[in-house]
């Protein structure tokens, strides 16, 4: 079960680095080859190509709480994710971000799609964070 925890910086004050990081379209245009489809005010549909395959994912806010915090979790066939994102202001103009996420892979492709994640992490991470960097600098 590969997990993520992530704390870096952004030199954005809180206020802005919620605006982007609390819209989930936002969230998800810093994953790579992520789509993401809002439902609702809670709710939305992330499709993510891993390799050859595509994974859609039933998300679900499950906690909410501007500027700080939120956090969620997802279902899909073969995978499964919770996740949060953190934000502490350490200045006027400079925010700490704590990302946190668990993916598990499950039935007769969990192993391989927790092998995949396991060696994809890293750079995928780092990615993320980049992007989040980039939008937010």
């Amino acid at each position: 079960m590969p997990d993520i925890i992530k704390k870096f910086r952004v030199r954005a004050p809180l206020k802005k680095a919620w605006d982007f990081l609390g819209d989930r379209e936002n969230l998800g245009s810093c994953v790579s080859r992520c789509k993401v489809k809002i439902i609702n005010e809670t709710d939305a549909e992330w499709r993510i190509d891993i390799v050859l395959k595509t994974f859609v994912l039933s998300t679900h806010v499950t906690k909410l709480d501007p500027p700080n915090r939120a956090a969620w979790y997802g279902k899909g066939q073969n995978i499964s994710t919770v996740g949060s994102v953190e934000l502490k202001a350490i200045s006027k103009d400079e925010t700490e971000v704590t990302y946190k996420a668990i993916l598990e892979g499950h039935g007769v492709m969990g192993g391989l799609i927790d092998f995949i994640i396991e060696r994809k992490m890293d750079s995928e991470t780092e990615k993320f964070i980049n992007c989040v960097k980039n939008n937010l600098q």
